[in-house]
């Protein structure tokens, strides 16, 4: 989605990390295009995917963000994230929860730009 000045911004949570951490633990998310290209180019599998998903933390949110062209708000978390090898990444991940709460929609998962 193109950042645009029409977007709304809150500094509050859309989407209970709690059902997010849930549902990453049983394999429930979803990944768009470019999340699909971003996990491949940093050589994240699924499963460590949502094993970051399962371990983010409150205090890593940054903020929410509506676009014009968005029907629901999508959460930004910026975290930290200590792969098997010892290396730490920063990651920028943005996401929301389908409409029945069932999945979680990741539009973003790559290191912060």
């Amino acid at each position: 989605m193109m950042v645009s000045p029409d977007e709304k911004r809150q500094d509050w949570p859309s989407h209970s990390l709690a059902r997010v951490q849930e549902l990453a633990r049983e394999g429930k998310v979803n990944f768009t295009r470019s999340v699909q290209r971003d996990t491949k180019s940093l050589e994240y599998p699924p499963d460590e995917v949502f094993e970051c998903l399962a371990k983010l933390h409150a205090d890593d949110f940054e903020e929410s963000i509506l676009y014009p062209d968005s029907p629901q708000w999508l959460d930004v978390y910026v975290t930290k994230w200590c792969r098997d090898s010892g290396t730490v990444d920063p990651l920028y991940i943005k996401f929301a929860l389908s409409r029945s709460c069932l999945i979680v929609v990741l539009f973003s998962f790559h290191r912060p730009r």
